[in-house]
């Protein structure tokens, strides 16, 4: 028998629901939605939307690829062979990855500034191996239509290694927009990059360009002259770091300000797919991401 209390609690039911879509929290939030209430309503806001299978996906996935020389050390082998299983890796997590509705860039801080600190044989080995890479990825990359974009200071990389990322990222230049389901695909290499001189380098460009009151300038602004914002890539939702290690090591410093931190204690050549997803993108899901706001 219907009552009136069953009537208005229907009723009432109703009208928080069509509040709740109303007010963009719906279908069209990003978090992953956990309490009973929340799941409740969305069914009286009508079916979930494409957009909201992806809501609980990261668009940018940053990643400090860390302990290949480490790895190679424990297991009593030449460092060199740990940074080649290191590249291995990071292709097939790529691949993987960038395969996913929802993901739109993936980010690899593979060498830093600081990096050049280093013995000049091993140097040498990384550069190698970089642009053995590069020739072998750059038809996958046309392919499946994922443009390739190199951050950092490349005037400082070999001749050899400038020409083929400039040729590469010259052909793949135009998928913007063209990836699966027509959402970009972006893949960024940050390659004798760092923070600090992304940052100071910004400052450059914006004293060197002069335009408008400076005093006026916004963070979105501002951010429009930094390695990623400059190429139109979004900050970075999730930062990925292997090997145990818990610092940010000079890599993105003003844009993962928001990010989701991981810190995994495999090294990169160790670390697998099943891995990535059951310590990282599962428990991304989980985060309620609030940006200083009250829950």
């Amino acid at each position: 028998m219907t009552t009136p209390a069953s009537i208005m609690l229907v009723l009432t039911l109703f009208l928080i629901s069509g509040l709740y879509c109303v007010e963009g929290f719906g279908p069209t939030e990003r978090a992953s939605p956990h309490s009973a209430l929340r799941r409740g309503l969305r069914y009286y806001c009508g079916p979930v939307s494409t957009s909201d299978s992806n809501a609980a996906i990261p668009r940018h996935i940053a990643f400090i690829v860390d302990g290949n020389g480490r790895w190679a050390t424990e297991k009593g082998l030449p460092r060199s062979q740990g940074h080649s299983e290191g590249a291995s890796t990071t292709v097939e997590i790529a691949k993987h990855l960038l395969k996913m509705d929802g993901i739109e860039a993936l980010t690899f801080y593979l060498f830093s500034s600081e990096n050049w600190s280093r013995p000049v044989e091993e140097i040498d080995n990384i550069m190698r191996l970089l642009e053995r890479y590069l020739m072998e990825v750059s038809a996958y990359l046309m392919e499946n239509k994922i443009k390739l974009v190199v951050i950092g200071e490349l005037e400082r990389l070999p001749v050899t290694s400038q020409a083929l990322i400039q040729t590469i990222e010259a052909s793949t230049a135009v998928f913007d927009g063209q990836g699966a389901g027509g959402t970009a695909k972006t893949l960024v290499l940050a390659l004798s990059y760092g923070g600090r001189w992304d940052v100071l380098n910004a400052v450059k460009s914006l004293a060197k360009n002069k335009k408008g009151d400076l005093t006026k300038l916004t963070e979105e602004d501002f951010g429009k002259h930094l390695s990623l914002g400059s190429r139109g890539i979004p900050d970075p939702d999730v930062l990925v770091r292997t090997s145990g290690e818990k610092r940010l090591s000079n890599f993105l410093l003003w844009q993962i300000s928001y990010a989701e931190i991981f810190f995994l204690e495999s090294k990169w050549p160790d670390l697998t797919v099943a891995a990535l997803k059951e310590h990282v993108l599962d428990r991304y899901e989980e985060r309620s991401r609030r940006y200083g706001a009250a829950t």
